[in-house]
């Protein structure tokens, strides 16, 4: 069963849920997991927002100029001997974009980290060059405080990450912490290594 939703209309339910195409204002309207395998992402291009006389022709060709019955007659001259549908679908450029938008905010930027050494990184110069193996204590409001610089640097939206979330979101990724005397204070965090990340 699937659900169809109409701008005005109330929703209904289809029984079969085969072949729907999904269109979206939004940047991605499916997230791409790497679950999601039977989807093809495509991304169209924008020539023609507001052009309603580019779309008025191409209707016009399908309902009057017999355009759908000679695309129909295309779509059934395809061979599709050895077409598996289970197996993933088309790998598209706009594919593997999407299922990297689809990786929580969190492991993106744990990632970056400890690939790229950005800015906002979370262990000092020394332990990524030198000794990437060596554990460091990093407490949990410093990393919130690097991961929100990133998060405004890649323009993204940070008030959906108050401290509880992002500690509980922590606890899922890296496991429980602890609290630890840092200058007198205690504070709660993760022993952390570049090579234990990676």
């Amino acid at each position: 069963m699937g659900k169809k939703e109409r701008k005005g209309i109330d929703p209904y339910r289809i029984k079969d849920c085969n072949n729907i195409i999904i269109a979206s204002n939004n940047s991605y309207s499916v997230k791409a997991s790497n679950q999601m395998r039977r989807f093809v992402y495509l991304l169209y291009k924008c020539d023609h927002i507001g052009q309603k006389s580019y779309f008025d022709q191409i209707r016009n060709r399908f309902n009057k100029a017999d355009g759908g019955i000679h695309l129909y007659h295309y779509l059934i001259s395809i061979d599709l001997e050895g077409f598996n549908p289970q197996k993933d679908a088309l790998m598209t450029k706009e594919k593997p974009d999407m299922q990297q938008s689809a990786i929580e905010k969190l492991i993106q930027w744990l990632f970056e980290c400890v690939a790229n050494g950005t800015s906002s990184n979370i262990f000092s110069n020394a332990q990524l060059k030198d000794s990437p193996s060596t554990l460091e204590f990093v407490p949990i409001d410093d990393m919130l405080t690097e991961f929100t610089k990133w998060m405004v640097e890649e323009s993204r939206d940070t008030s959906s990450y108050t401290r509880d979330h992002f500690s509980k979101s922590l606890t899922k990724i890296l496991g429980p912490n602890y609290k630890k005397q840092v200058n007198r204070v205690r504070r709660r965090g993760y022993d952390l290594s570049v090579d234990s990340l990676r």
